[in-house]
């Protein structure tokens, strides 16, 4: 029952067994539940480079979690990890010389508009370039001015026998995406390795055009990049690249030996990435029937005798760890030939069921004795491949195989000190330059690098609900990262700790049913997901024209192309060219800033709902696919709905057969006083997307959640329409889903929730004794979040002067005093940690009344210097 909690990626949908590893990770092996160790041909999915029991990366992630589980880089702060890493993996690539690294999660990372390609095709099936390819399509680009952006993320750090594609075909890239065994999958991580040409574009261009509005919470997290950089350490130290040269040989000739088998139409490869292509007539343009799963029956016969393999129709991919030894070389291609000679006897078979002539005569073979009957199969299989192709033959004489086990998815400055642009190789989102921080974190407290403390009324970046220094996730991290550091969710296998923690989060949100979760890394992730999950909704329904967007002025849902659309911030779209067509704007349920003379909330409300009908209506119902919302606005300045927003608003989209997905990536796991911010505002959602706190930040992790009428249709049209064909290499990562699982078993057991209720109305009523300000516009917030909107004369409609800086100025004397807060313009944002005591609410008041007395006093200053 466990197992139908998960959506999981790229996998069938159908009735296929859901496997689950979740013994240890042995060097290059791995062990299922029932104790059956298996040689990972696939490295987990291209990334367990150093195999899945490295001691130096679970020390590396062990000891930074112990450390700094988290601070994020944005604003002008980050921690020593990501410059550090930053620094390392520009000096590592020497194709071209690289300015600077934005690092991500590991998907999200494809943003410029240019010319993209792997160094060798990975996922399409493993191609390697054909001779000069490179040096043409270079000529080609330079002639038009056209960016050059090569993706390594399965080619990068020595699998091809180079340290990156790059240095093997002479590619002088613009742009490096970077992930997978960049931290050989142990905690997610990617990167993009920019020239300097284009981020000193950015840099030098920032304050005519604006800052690079892009990141990602967990942009340069810092125990993936403690881990990373350790990584770095032991492919230099160990040199992999010249180990990969000296085994790849036996590996690349020992399973090319086999290319004449007369079922094989090509074995193609390069250092330790390879991929066999069955075919019929060993001809491209003569496939196998696809109902004999040919690939799938070569998959299940290499499981049977202690080998994983990557299934894709008839392909078949494998890029074991870059540690294999010799002998496990050796090990994997016996297997191979094994297995292939297996399949080759079970194509004979079905060779033989499908023509009628040679039915009979197969049969006749194959009850011959036992020691001839393979090689008579297999000269008849022979015989049958050279007389033509089988696609002509007897079609309704199909007897179908039993079904076999696949893997296939089913039917600043410019200064070059520490602190300035040029002094670091980092591209910071949301920012071009900051100080430097090593951070340490202690309860709801932080501390810089020179030691000094202060409150953290953030909590990272929304996120660090528990505070920065919670034993019981470093544990839970540390006991997974020793006993399974990784192993992937695709093609009908996961891992346990996915499972489980699919299970408890359905049984946690209460607001209405849920069916399935799908997993992520990020809140952006989730909500990019969001969009593919109600196309292929509407798609298996027959509604093709039902796939746009309504989202809300002044949203935030994330920043990728997809997310960054759906979010309202014209920061977002602004030189982005975004948002995307299929996505729609209406009104932001800002009472004080948009309600009308002598108008209720509740009749605010009614003009809100009445303007989205009006949008629907305008466009079309039967065009418009789902409504998000966050329960509460987060990084659009904190806004809660008016009285009866979300009433009126559910009835709209339920009366136009529209979707609602509720964006908790902010409110979840009890912030509002309530578990979820749904509960609070009896949202009865479709879909549901949550991250941050879902695992305190102390590893990256996100999460949709599906309802069971979604996730009914996708299961009950996937054999119509192909599987659910979207997921990210680290979905429901083991690591991250067993801290967050013990992130969950706190929040309950401690009943966060009911503490948050405890002390949130000192929050709220301490900062807001506070309103009477004479700078202060407006302080508006509910349980654990609070955002204050600074305005001249009090006024919606008046704001100070931008180059005054107020927000900026209060955000200044805060910190003087100890405290961190997030400053956007003239809003300041407050989301302390859900842990916070009586006293510690008392201290941030107090600053927070401190600071705002030293903000209104330069505010008046300004003022009579502007009159003077």
């Amino acid at each position: 029952m466990v197992a139908r909690s998960l959506l999981r990626s790229n996998g069938s949908t159908g009735q296929l067994l859901l496997e689950v590893f979740k013994g240890k990770g042995i060097g290059s092996y791995v062990c299922d539940s029932k104790g059956n160790k298996y040689l990972d041909a696939l490295a987990g999915l291209w990334c367990t480079a150093l195999g899945g029991s490295e001691p130096r990366l679970v020390k590396a992630a062990t000891d930074q979690l112990n450390k700094l589980p988290f601070y994020h880089s944005f604003w002008n702060s980050t921690a020593k990890p990501p410059l550090d890493l930053a620094e390392e993996l520009i000096s590592m690539f020497t194709a071209k010389e690289m300015g600077k690294t934005a690092l991500t999660t590991g998907a999200s990372i494809f943003l410029v508009a240019a010319f993209i390609a792997e160094p060798v095709i990975g996922a399409g099936g493993i191609i390697p370039p054909p001779k000069t390819y490179f040096e043409k399509v270079h000529a080609v680009l330079k002639k038009y001015d056209i960016l050059f952006i090569a993706d390594e993320v399965s080619t990068g750090f020595g699998r091809l026998v180079t340290m990156f594609g790059s240095d093997m075909y002479n590619i002088k890239p613009d742009l490096v995406s970077l992930a997978k065994a960049l931290s050989s999958a142990y905690v997610p991580i990617g990167a993009t390795l920019v020239s300097p040409e284009i981020s000193d574009v950015i840099h030098s261009q920032s304050n005519k055009i604006g800052l690079f509005a892009h990141g990602f919470t967990y942009s340069g997290h810092p125990v993936s990049c403690a881990v990373a950089l350790e990584a770095l350490k032991i492919y230099r130290e160990r040199n992999i690249p010249d180990h990969v040269k000296q085994i790849s040989p036996r590996f690349q000739e020992g399973i090319k030996a086999f290319a004449g088998s007369p079922i094989i139409g090509e074995t193609r490869g390069v250092g330790l990435l390879l991929a066999t292509e069955f075919a019929n007539n060993k001809s491209p343009n003569d496939p196998f029937l696809p109902e004999w799963g040919v690939g799938g029956i070569f998959g299940a016969e290499c499981k049977k005798r202690g080998m994983l393999v990557k299934v894709v129709g008839d392909e078949i991919a494998m890029s074991p760890p870059l540690i294999m030894t010799h002998r496990e070389v050796d090990g994997l291609v016996s297997i191979y030939g094994e297995a292939l000679k297996a399949t080759e006897e079970r194509v004979a078979e079905l060779i033989c069921k499908k023509t009628r002539g040679w039915k009979m005569i197969a049969r006749g073979l194959l009850r011959s004795n036992a020691s001839s009957s393979s090689s008579q199969a297999i000269n008849l299989l022979k015989y049958v491949t050279t007389s033509g192709s089988l696609q002509g033959h007897a079609q309704n004489l199909w007897d179908a195989p039993t079904r076999h086990f696949s893997s296939v998815p089913s039917p600043q400055s410019n200064s070059t000190d520490e602190n300035g642009f040029k002094g670091h190789g980092m591209l910071a989102p949301f920012t071009a330059g900051w100080q430097s921080t090593d951070v340490h974190p202690l309860g709801c407290y932080v501390y810089d690098m020179d030691g000094k403390k202060y409150l953290d009324s953030l909590a990272g970046l929304w996120c660090t609900a528990l505070g920065g220094s919670e034993p019981r996730l470093v544990k839970a991290a540390t006991e997974q990262l020793h006993k399974l550091p990784f192993y992937h969710s695709f093609w009908n296998r996961t891992t346990k700790p996915s499972l489980d923690l699919a299970k408890e989060m359905l049984s946690m949100f209460t607001a209405r049913e849920m069916g399935k979760v799908f997993f992520t890394n990020s809140g952006s992730e989730a909500n990019d997901s969001q969009v593919k999950l109600v196309w292929y909704y509407n798609n298996a329904l027959g509604r093709p024209d039902k796939k746009k967007f309504i989202a809300r002025s002044k949203s935030y849902h994330g920043s990728t192309l997809i997310s960054a659309s759906l979010s309202g911030l014209p920061a977002l779209h602004q030189k982005f060219d975004l948002p995307a067509p299929f996505v729609l704007h209406t009104d932001c349920p800002h009472y004080w800033r948009f309600h009308l003379p002598g108008e209720t909330e509740e009749e605010f409300a009614t003009r809100l709902a009445k303007n989205l009908e009006d949008l629907i209506l305008k466009e079309g119902p039967e065009t418009i696919a789902a409504f998000i919302a966050e329960p509460v606005m987060g990084a659009g300045g904190v806004i809660p709905p008016p009285k009866t927003y979300f009433e009126k608003v559910q009835a709209i989209v339920k009366k136009y057969d529209i979707l609602f997905i509720a964006d908790e990536v902010i409110t979840a796991f009890g912030r509002l006083g309530t578990m979820f911010g749904c509960d609070m505002y009896n949202i009865k959602p479709d879909l549901v997307s949550v991250a941050k706190a879902l695992s305190s930040a102390y590893v990256p992790i996100g999460a949709t959640l599906v309802s069971p009428e979604i996730s009914e249709v996708i299961h009950s049209q996937s054999n119509k329409l192909g599987s659910f064909a979207h997921g990210f290499t680290y979905s429901g990562h083991p690591v991250a889903c067993a801290v967050a699982i013990e992130a969950l078993k706190i929040y309950q057991e401690r009943n966060i929730p009911d503490h948050v209720k405890k002390v949130s109305p000192r929050f709220q009523e301490g900062v807001k004794a506070f309103a009477g300000s004479p700078i202060v516009g407006e302080i508006r917030g509910v349980g654990m979040i609070l955002g204050t909107e600074f305005a001249d004369n009090k006024s919606s409609n008046e704001p100070f002067p931008a180059e005054w800086g107020v927000g900026a100025i209060f955000g200044a004397e805060c910190q003087k005093r100890g405290m961190l807060v997030r400053v956007a313009g003239d809003n300041i944002m407050m989301s302390p940690p859900l842990i916070m005591t009586p006293d510690e609410v008392e201290e941030l008041v107090s600053i927070y009344g401190d600071a705002l007395k030293a903000t209104e006093e330069r505010v008046a200053e300004l003022k009579s210097k502007n009159n003077n």
